[in-house]
């Protein structure tokens, strides 16, 4: 704050007592100026800070330019900047392509020429043939080539100490036990995490996943995502498979309250006995949280449920997932079973107290400010990752023309492709990035679903979008 006088002091003021100045206040923001040490400082009118110098906003990538500026490394796709490995090439055969385009062969290509029901006729890769809309026969990849050279940070346990759970003694007691103690009663249990540990290959570094001392494929990160699933798909058993294709609120949202060896005071949220049920015998994996603990307990659980889990056959981690959960919105019930007083009722609530509450609906589109809206995005990644959330189910992306529909309110509107950005991160192997999903789809509806009966208003049809 800098105090401004209303009026000039002079020396007659003082000689003869006339201190009858005003003060008034004014507050003003300071931005510090763009510059190396301040890459989001502030810019003339009409210019951005890019890597710490300012630049005209013309000048740079936006859908409006579509072959504007971007920072280092990146290039400008669809309007908006991604990483040069990102897009289709010969080292990256899945890359992105324009709308009307596939990666096909390492090469953009219409997509139109290609095969599929509406073009059988279509071009197929080598050695298959288009056969009733489908491409029939092996499909190539070489997965022997090597495609990242960066090394990773590779965590392991630094104690082979076995993990507790809590059961009851004879007495009713809760007692602190290995979750591999029979009691446990966990048909066929085996944990083996004091033998995972780090394999030293070509000077590099790698997760021995399965604790064979091999490095197998799947274990190798410098291969592509294609070849090291193809490789883990291949050792699993049915059961396992059949636990990852399932995703819901399967390990709750805290572990134990009980204390094996308090520390600091708050409980060491271990693995129940129920969820180990679902780890070892179901293998599930993929899983859906509620937030609404603290972030401490959600790490210090997660942390427990993926130290179990990496002992577990093969070291397939447990991967959390959850809604979007920053800021307020207006919730809908489409049952009674919270409270309500009957279907269709709307409150004002929080999404989670656990994270930044960020006002809804965003409007990221109707701001136009890519720095603020990736800013916004990448508090989100930092949070969900400090909590140990490796994906999301989000952001949205779609348009409502209905108000009253409760799923409107986390939409970004125009600027989802710069917070899916933001969010995730564009490092296919980076170790700080989270997968998101786009959100909704197109047709998701219940038959009750109408303009004036908003009893499914979680729900929409292509007239709402």
């Amino acid at each position: 704050m800098k105090p401004l006088l209303a009026c000039a002091v002079f020396a007659s003021v003082a000689i003869f007592g006339l201190a009858g100045c005003e003060t008034t206040t004014e507050v003003r923001e300071v931005v510090p100026d763009c510059s190396p040490t301040q890459t989001q400082g502030a810019c003339p009118a009409g210019q951005e800070c890019v890597e710490g110098a300012c630049a005209e906003s013309s000048s740079l990538c936006s859908t409006t330019n579509l072959e504007g500026d971007c920072p280092s490394g990146m290039t400008c796709f669809a309007g908006g900047c991604v990483l040069e490995t990102a897009l289709c090439s010969t080292t990256n055969p899945s890359g992105a392509c324009n709308i009307g385009d596939t990666c096909f062969g390492g090469a953009c290509v219409a997509t139109a020429s290609l095969c599929s029901a509406t073009n059988p006729s279509g071009t197929c890769p080598s050695g298959q043939s288009c056969e009733g809309g489908m491409c029939v026969g092996a499909v190539e990849i070489p997965c022997e080539q090597q495609v990242y050279t960066e090394q990773p940070e590779i965590v392991v346990r630094a104690s082979a100490t076995v993990p507790q759970t809590v059961i009851e003694d004879a007495e009713g007691n809760d007692i602190c036990v290995p979750i591999d103690d029979p009691r446990v009663e966990i048909e066929g249990f085996a944990w083996e995490g004091a033998t995972r540990g780090v394999i030293a290959v070509d000077g590099l570094d790698f997760k021995d996943s399965n604790g064979n001392g091999t490095l197998d494929p799947y274990e190798d990160w410098r291969l592509r995502e294609i070849c090291r699933a193809r490789d883990l798909v291949s050792k699993m058993t049915l059961d396992q498979k059949i636990g990852q294709m399932g995703e819901g609120s399967r390990f709750g949202s805290n572990g134990t309250s009980s204390d094996c060896a308090p520390a600091d005071g708050e409980s060491d949220q271990l693995v129940p006995t129920n969820r180990l049920d679902d780890l070892v015998e179901d293998h599930r994996r993929p899983a859906l949280i509620r937030t609404g603990q603290s972030a401490q307990l959600y790490a210090r659980y997660l942390n427990n449920l993926n130290e179990v889990a990496e002992g577990l056959p093969l070291g397939i981690p447990v991967i959390i997932t959850a809604d979007p959960i920053h800021g307020m919105r207006m919730q809908s019930a489409t049952s009674c079973g919270r409270g309500c007083l009957e279907t269709g009722d709307q409150t004002l609530s929080p999404e989670s107290n656990t994270v930044s509450d960020f006002p809804i609906r965003w409007g990221f589109g109707a701001i136009n400010d890519r720095r603020v809206t990736r800013e916004a995005g990448d508090i989100i990644r930092q949070e969900f990752m400090a909590m140990g959330f490796r994906w999301q189910l989000g952001p949205m992306a779609d348009s409502a023309t209905e108000p009253r529909w409760a799923r409107a309110s986390p939409w970004p509107c125009p600027a989802a492709s710069v917070v899916i950005r933001s969010i995730g991160r564009s490092e296919a192997v980076a170790a700080c990035s989270r997968a998101v999903i786009l959100r909704e789809f197109i047709g998701l509806t219940r038959p009750s679903f109408s303009p004036v009966d908003m009893k499914t208003a979680g729900y929409f049809t292509p007239s709402r979008i």
